[in-house]
């Protein structure tokens, strides 16, 4: 696991996760902890409270894209080619609440690794925030139809 601190008024840097209060982010700041599917769950799910049936939806990775919204995040699977086994889609978990982004998969992502270098150094992403996700799964329910 990683987690990566977005932060437009300072540097931005990895942290260790347990260094972080989640829940005193501000808006300047974003968090992004990426994960492996069999890293365990149990101490993010905790920090960055999501509901039980979230860490069920977790365990089981859904088999085609999704979009679930709850009161404090957004949760957005993603179904992408995988780079190993073309024929095998690779299941992509993206949660997103306030000022925090989690993303979840079972191997390497080669786009999220260029998006995270692209970024690299001191940004403006942490002005980002989850207002601006939600805009983004409005969209996505009205491409759904």
């Amino acid at each position: 696991m990683t987690a990566f601190l977005y932060d437009a008024d300072s540097k931005d840097g990895h942290v260790s996760l347990g260094n972080v209060a989640v829940d005193h982010l501000n808006e300047q700041q974003l968090l992004w902890i990426d994960m492996s599917r069999d890293e365990d769950l149990a101490t993010v799910a905790k920090d960055l409270a999501l509901a039980a049936e979230t860490v069920r939806a977790l365990g089981e990775p859904a088999p085609e894209p999704a979009l679930f919204m709850h009161d404090a995040y957004v949760h957005i699977v993603v179904v992408a080619p995988s780079a190993t086994t073309p024929s095998a889609p690779q299941v992509i978990d993206c949660l997103v609440g306030r000022n925090w982004v989690l993303t979840i998969h079972p191997e390497a992502v080669e786009f999220l690794g260029r998006f995270d270098e692209r970024i690299r150094g001191d940004s403006d992403l942490g002005k980002l925030d989850a207002d601006a996700v939600r805009l983004l799964g409005r969209v996505a329910k009205l491409v759904e139809g």
